[in-house]
């Protein structure tokens, strides 16, 4: 993570929210029609991502079917639409294999907003925490995270 986004958001007293991001049985996707229809699913999302988030946002693969969104300025409420967005977008963009296949995406949102004096691994811990949440419950959902601990 970009610590210098954060201690930047953090010193001006700006909000920071992050998205932790999880393609939802990206594995059956390899295993159903191979590893080069995984690498095309992960092609798509990284187009459809920033068309669905601000020019101010970054997204970034940080491995596997794994994304974060970096938000700066972004509240909860505006960083929970925006995974709710990108969602719905998913949902109606099917992924073509070229053999006359396709697939949707679906995904799992954990959504964390930075706390005062909160460290850049806190904020994306508690982001992936409520994304594993969201799987749990039953995946192609959005969660906010709890509260930083002290």
């Amino acid at each position: 993570m970009n610590s210098h986004l954060v201690n930047q958001a953090s010193r001006f007293g700006n909000s920071f929210s992050v998205l932790s991001i999880d393609i939802d049985y990206f594995k059956k996707i390899n295993d159903k029609w191979g590893h080069a229809a995984g690498d095309l699913a992960l092609t798509e999302f990284a187009r459809l991502a920033p068309e669905v988030g601000r020019k101010t946002d970054f997204c970034g693969r940080i491995g596997g079917e794994e994304f974060v969104f970096f938000l700066p300025g972004a509240n909860l409420e505006a960083s929970q639409k925006l995974g709710n967005n990108l969602r719905k977008r998913l949902a109606v963009s099917p992924v073509d294999f070229g053999s006359g296949e396709s697939t949707t995406l679906s995904i799992s949102v954990g959504v964390a907003m930075l706390e005062n004096g909160e460290s850049p691994e806190s904020l994306l811990a508690r982001a992936d925490e409520a994304m594993y949440k969201a799987k749990q419950d039953g995946r192609d959902r959005v969660y906010l995270a709890s509260h930083a601990t002290r």
